[in-house]
């Protein structure tokens, strides 16, 4: 990646639908060797600037009465959250709904970069009024988009650190709003891409680390909660259908880091681990109930005793983002209130150096 010295992104064009925008404004990170690494998702729920496009929803136009003084209000409220004392400040943080990479270069600006976020890449799908994009306390040394038929584009990242490669595939799954069983294709199709990247990167490089991190609009035991509807986009490995779907496209995830050591089709899934224990029982909550929509999965090797290994995983409930009953704490963009619909969820990987794992 070439070096950035300003906060305009350089733009390219990956293929007739996607565009990819990656930038490192003023800073170009650190190569400071990392005992931990924190790796956040969120959902901010349609964080768009003042600034007119064409693809913002309506209630964002000035007729509307939006501007760049509401938009800086909900940049500072979101900034309060990722910098909160009572979470840990991540080196990687995945994003959804936000509007494009100013985005990203505004928050950065805020007080971000001040904090060591000194990179940042985001989709670019043309007419879509949401992207997905990633801030970086390290560097991005390679950025990819992956469109996806029917869903929002896959954001996939490349990091190199002291305990190895990790990659990152940033995605968010299609709403549930049009129902449950009418939108699953497009999740399917979501799964099947994010498969498909996987599979690539363990046939050419088998000792990257791999994870996954979005709102799904799903959750890992979707197989059981929706099984009625056939085949879902996650499936728990211990359903009889696991191998069926997975051929099909899903997929397989468990909460036990020995299923997941003993089958590299297998992620791990947080959620799933009953040896956890998280905050709230899930990160959104909706039509009365929790749900474990926003995820970070991640391959065997966060088990295998080298490099970077899986050392716990919450959702963010601070207070500053809790409603009254302890709930997320929505943006309404009528009242102008609230933060966002969503909690972010975190995981901490430690890095095991390699006389603590028996290599030479």
């Amino acid at each position: 990646m070439k070096n950035c010295h300003s906060y305009i992104p350089c733009v390219l064009l990956l293929s007739v639908a996607t565009v990819l925008c990656i930038g490192c404004p003023l800073e170009s990170g650190t190569n400071r060797v990392l005992d931990e690494l924190i790796v956040m998702t969120w959902n901010v729920q349609n964080l768009m600037d003042g600034i007119v496009d064409g693809t913002e929803y309506d209630e964002y136009l000035p007729k509307a009465g939006w501007n760049a003084d509401l938009y800086r209000k909900r940049l500072k409220n979101c900034v309060g959250v990722i910098t909160d004392k009572n979470l840990p400040l991540p080196h990687i943080l995945v994003l959804q709904e936000i509007e494009n990479d100013r985005i990203l270069a505004d928050l950065l600006a805020q007080r971000l970069a001040r904090l060591g976020f000194s990179w940042y890449a985001a989709t670019g799908e043309p007419g879509s009024a949401i992207q997905t994009g990633l801030v970086s306390r390290i560097p991005v040394t390679v950025a990819r988009v992956h469109a996806v038929p029917g869903c929002r584009p896959v954001l996939e990242c490349e990091f190199d650190t002291a305990a190895g490669k990790v990659v990152v595939l940033a995605a968010h799954g299609k709403s549930r709003r049009e129902g449950a069983m009418e939108t699953e294709p497009a999740r399917i199709a979501l799964s099947r891409t994010i498969r498909g990247i996987l599979e690539n990167w363990r046939k050419s490089d088998p000792s990257a680390l791999l994870l996954v991190a979005g709102d799904f609009n799903e959750s890992p035991d979707s197989s059981t909660v929706d099984g009625a509807f056939g085949q879902t986009a996650f499936v728990e490995a211990s359903n009889p259908l696991a191998s069926d779907f997975s051929r099909r496209g899903s997929l397989v995830v468990s909460g036990s880091p020995s299923a997941v050591s003993c089958d590299t089709s297998v992620l791990y899934a947080p959620w799933l681990d009953a040896s956890l224990r998280f905050s709230r029982s899930g990160s959104c909550w909706f039509s009365g109930g929790w749900h474990r929509y926003d995820q970070i999965l991640g391959d065997g090797s966060l088990f295998d005793g080298t490099g970077w290994e899986f050392d716990g995983s919450d959702v963010g409930a601070v207070e500053f983002l809790c409603a009254a009953e302890g709930t997320p704490f929505s943006w309404n963009v009528r009242t102008r209130s609230g933060i966002s619909d969503h909690f972010p969820v975190w995981v901490r990987l430690k890095r095991i150096p390699p006389s603590s794992s028996g290599n030479p």
